[in-house]
């Protein structure tokens, strides 16, 4: 048997395990508060011999992988995050002067748009469901090219963001004057 292979608990045994509280500290309001930020080590976990020679990160990413939750990612779920992440504002805005310029080409565009988003998606879901980590995508850069490469995909995210919001406020502003005129778009 596996040093790293845990026992299964029983949902009694883990519900136990969570709701307990140690003898030694109150059972007041004050220290559950404290308390409910610390994270729960299982025993059945820790009980492993190599389990204590591993670095800080080691065991959260190893503890992150064998929570007790099903890591499982059916067909739908893989569609839905595609269809999901690339829909958005600019599809209602934009669509409109490219659907009076000619229907093919928009076909087109979206085909090769579309097929080339579905890898991209595709892939980033095989990789997070063979390695799972508790963060984002630039986590999977940080552990498998460079800390200095994820830092910089964590900061361009940021960046995006920053940009992209008010571009999505803005957009959702001209839609909804679209429908009601009277609404002055800038409330």
């Amino acid at each position: 048997m596996d040093e790293f292979e845990s026992t299964k608990l029983s949902k009694v045994q883990f519900s136990t395990s969570v709701l307990s509280t140690p003898s030694n500290e109150g059972n007041n309001l004050i220290h559950r508060f404290k308390n409910s930020f610390k994270r729960n080590d299982s025993p059945a976990i820790q009980e492993g011999l190599l389990y204590s020679k591993l670095s800080e990160e080691e065991k959260i990413q190893w503890d992150l992988a064998n929570k007790p939750y099903k890591k499982v990612l059916d067909q739908r779920h893989l569609t839905m995050i595609a269809i999901g992440g690339t829909l958005g504002t600019g599809l209602f805005i934009g669509l409109g002067e490219s659907l009076a310029s000619g229907p093919a080409s928009l076909l087109i565009g979206f085909l090769l748009v579309g097929a080339s988003m579905l890898c991209v998606v595709q892939c980033g879901a095989e990789l997070s469901c063979q390695y799972p980590v508790s963060g984002s995508y630039a986590l999977h850069a940080s552990r498998f090219i460079d800390p200095s490469v994820g830092f910089s995909i964590g900061i361009n995210y940021l960046l995006m963001w920053l940009i992209s919001y008010p571009s999505e406020l803005v957009g959702c502003s001209l839609t909804i004057s679209y429908w009601a005129p009277s609404v002055n778009p800038a409330a």
